[in-house]
């Protein structure tokens, strides 16, 4: 035999015996499924879910609730590990929104932040208990008389809309923690989240009306934005204002000139009877599917 192929042979049989001798060892030291254990939450169907818990009624008296909107849907990236897709909801009455809620998840439980967003009472209810009940919305309305007058079609005063959302833009400062150095650039989405859908004459005179969204980094809205149009005996204008969706110091500019501010807002400050709440849900146990 010559010297290659002698070489070659000790060569075959030091791998054959390292594939008999290393295999066992790298399946016995595989951790085993943890088969008893329980699967992983889904948390976009855990948000999902949980948005249906809460209802917002006009009053304590009404038998019916408003409108739930799904209005916008994010996952915000920014904060690194993503659990899950995140809403805003819209709680709609009458074809106009009342108030906000985000919803989103912690890894421990479901967080609902509510804002109200009119001048009239309502009241969220869980399995018929009141859980918040705020007091009519601060809304500062900017008029807009420099503008032509709301159109006479639909589709001509949404075109209105997007344009005067984009002569408005926010500024946000830092949020409860305090920790960030520079206040998060505010984008505003070129589509509004939700357009009026208005059957009825309004008593304040509005025909339609829409609701903008400006976000953060990784797609989180912090502010909204209202236009509506208006139809006063007669007279056409437009009007807007700006509705918080943070508890971080927030600036509104309309053309550079600032016409809305609120201060920031510790987190201690949230309460069930405030404009703004914070309610922390568990998890809720996965729908049983036929």
């Amino acid at each position: 035999m010559s010297w290659s192929s002698a070489c070659a042979a000790i060569f075959c049989r030091c791998t054959i015996a390292v594939v008999l001798f290393a295999s066992p060892l790298v399946a016995q030291d595989a951790p085993p499924p943890n088969e008893d254990g329980p699967p992983p939450k889904n948390w976009t169907e855990q948000v999902e879910q949980s948005a249906t818990l809460i209802d917002i009624y006009p009053d304590l008296g009404a038998e019916t609730p408003v409108d739930r909107v799904n209005a916008y849907k994010w996952s915000n990236t920014a904060r690194g590990q993503v659990l899950g897709d995140r809403l805003c909801l819209l709680y709609v009455h009458q074809g106009r929104p009342v108030a906000s809620c985000k919803v989103y998840p912690t890894g421990r439980s479901i967080v609902h932040t509510f804002v109200t967003m009119t001048d009239q009472p309502i009241v969220a209810l869980q399995s018929k208990l009141a859980v918040w009940t705020p007091p009519s919305a601060e809304l500062k309305w900017t008029p807009l008389d420099d503008f032509a007058a709301p159109h006479a079609t639909a589709a001509g005063r949404s075109v209105q809309m997007r344009a005067i959302a984009r002569e408005f833009r926010g500024e946000i400062g830092a949020g409860e923690a305090r920790r960030q150095k520079s206040s998060p650039q505010l984008r505003l989405l070129p589509q509004p989240i939700y357009r009026y859908d208005l059957s009825e004459a309004q008593p304040d005179g509005v025909i339609d009306g829409a609701v903008f969204a400006y976000t953060a980094e990784g797609g989180n809205p912090e502010l909204l934005l209202m236009v509506e149009a208006l139809d006063q005996e007669g007279t056409l204008s437009w009007r807007s204002a700006f509705n918080r969706r943070s508890i971080a110091e927030t600036k509104g500019f309309y053309r550079d000139a600032e016409v809305w501010k609120v201060d920031f807002l510790p987190a201690s400050a949230l309460s069930s009877t405030g404009p703004l709440y914070k309610l922390d849900l568990p998890a809720v146990e996965p729908r049983t599917r036929n």
